[in-house]
């Protein structure tokens, strides 16, 4: 059986990567809605305790495909459209 995958202490990603967000990747502030999936540019990076979260500059096509729901929650509580769908445990699960 193969040992499991110690996760690195940096993302694999830099800022200016353009990276695509599988569909169903949960977004860690509204894990019962994913926000669709879609591509983008890493912006910038934040630690938030045991992981790292990645703010990405969403394409239109990205954007266009934000379930509703998932707009009206980031409008609610005040979170840019643009800013993470990513987290980054280590190794860049979801990217």
């Amino acid at each position: 059986m193969a040992q499991p995958r110690k996760p690195s202490a940096t993302p694999r990603f830099k800022v200016g990567d353009m990276v695509r967000i599988e569909p169903g990747v949960p977004d860690p502030d509204f894990a019962d809605i994913p926000p669709g999936g879609g591509a983008g540019t890493i912006e910038a990076f934040e630690e938030v305790k045991d992981r790292i979260d990645c703010e990405v500059g969403w394409d239109r096509k990205a954007l266009d495909a934000m379930h509703p729901v998932y707009k009206e929650r980031c409008e609610r509580d005040g979170l840019e459209l643009r800013g993470y769908p990513g987290t980054i445990p280590g190794r860049g699960d979801g990217l």
